[in-house]
C-alpha cells in the first residue's frame, strides 16, 4: 500500500511524463505505428512518455529522491527505469495513481514491459463496470488500449497471462453479469484464459472465451475490422450485444430528400449530393459540421 505522500509525489511524476507525451513525438509515433490512433484514446487512458528528463527537474532533496527509488521511478543510479517507454497510469478504487505500466517504444534496447515496485494493484479503465454489466478482459493494458481505440470501450485488461488480480474480481463482484476474454492465442494466453475463466467463474460470473485468429490484439486489427471482432464475439456467445461505438458514430443518422438532391447525415457529419438517375445517389464531395 502506498502512503498519501507516496501517491501525490506519483501523481505528480504522472503529469510530467503526460506532459512530456505532448512534447516528444516518438511516443505517439509508437502508438500509431501500433495502430493507435486516435488521440482521445490516449488522453482517456493518460498515456505518458518517458524520455529521460524527468532528473533534469527534480528538486536537490534526498527523501525525494529516495521515494522515487523506493516506488520504482529511479534505479539505484538515480535513473529512470521506465526510461524510453510510454507509460500508463493505474488507479486504485478512489482514482489514486498506485501502478505505472511502462511499454518499451525499443525493446531491443531495454526490457519489453515494467511496473513499478512491488504487488501488481490498481486497474485499467474501471469506469467501464458501472457503464456496462458486459466486460472484455485483455491479456494486457496494450491491448486493452488498442480495443477502446477501435471503440470497444467495455475493456479492462489484466496483468499478463496470471493477471487476474483480487481488484479485478472486487470490482466484478456484483455489476458485472459476464466476460469475454480476449487473450493472445499462443499457447501461454490459452493457459491464462483458462485460469482466468476458472477465477471468474468462481465468482458466478458467465465467460466467454474469444478465439483470436491471429496471435495478439494488434495484429488482428492490422488485418481486420471493428465489425469483423463483433462477429467473433457474436462466436463466442451469439446472443452478444457488444458492439464498437465508432462504427455506432458512422451509421447513418439523418436522410433528407430536397427540391434538386438530398442531405445524408452520420453523426455530426452532413454530406449533399445531387439526385441522379436510376436511383443513384452519388454524395459529393462536401460537407457540413464536424
Amino acid at each position: 500500500m502506498l502512503s498519501v505522500a507516496e501517491k501525490k509525489l506519483l501523481a505528480r511524476v504522472v503529469g510530467y511524463y503526460q506532459h512530456s507525451f505532448t512534447e516528444d513525438q516518438r511516443g505517439l509515433d509508437y502508438l500509431k505505428n501500433r495502430g493507435i490512433t486516435n488521440n482521445q484514446t490516449c488522453t482517456d487512458f493518460g498515456t505518458g512518455f518517458v524520455n529521460g528528463s524527468l532528473k533534469k527537474i527534480l528538486p536537490e532533496d534526498p527523501a525525494v529522491i529516495k521515494t522515487l527509488k523506493t516506488l520504482g521511478i529511479l534505479n539505484a543510479k538515480g535513473n529512470e527505469i521506465f526510461y524510453n517507454c510510454v507509460v500508463f497510469p493505474i488507479y486504485d478504487t478512489d482514482g489514486a495513481i498506485v501502478n505505472l505500466y511502462g511499454r518499451n517504444i525499443d525493446p531491443a534496447h531495454g526490457v519489453s514491459h515494467l511496473y513499478l515496485a512491488g504487488s501488481r494493484a490498481g486497474l485499467v479503465n474501471r469506469q467501464a463496470v458501472p457503464r456496462s454489466a458486459s466486460i472484455i478482459l485483455t491479456e494486457s493494458i496494450i491491448d486493452a488500449v488498442t480495443l477502446y481505440d477501435q471503440g470497444f470501450t467495455n475493456v479492462i485488461p489484466c496483468y499478463g497471462v496470471n493477471g487476474v488480480t483480487e481488484d479485478h474480481l472486487v470490482l466484478f463482484n456484483s455489476p458485472v453479469t459476464e466476460v469475454y476474454l480476449c487473450f493472445d492465442s499462443d499457447q501461454a494466453g490459452k493457459d491464462g484464459a483458462t485460469q482466468a475463466a476458472e477465477q471468474l467463474q468462481k465468482k458466478g460470473i458467465t465467460v466467454y472465451t474469444i478465439e483470436l485468429p491471429d496471435k495478439d490484439i494488434t495484429i488482428y486489427f492490422n488485418r481486420h475490422t471493428p465489425e469483423e471482432f463483433e462477429q467473433l464475439l457474436k462466436a463466442a456467445n451469439p446472443a452478444s450485444v457488444e458492439q464498437s461505438d465508432s462504427l455506432n458514430k458512422r451509421k447513418q443518422t439523418l436522410y433528407q430528400q430536397e427540391e434538386h438532391g438530398f442531405t445524408v447525415g452520420y453523426a455530426t457529419r452532413q454530406y449533399q449530393g445531387e439526385r441522379h438517375p436510376a436511383g443513384r445517389h452519388p454524395v459529393e464531395g462536401h460537407h457540413q459540421g464536424q
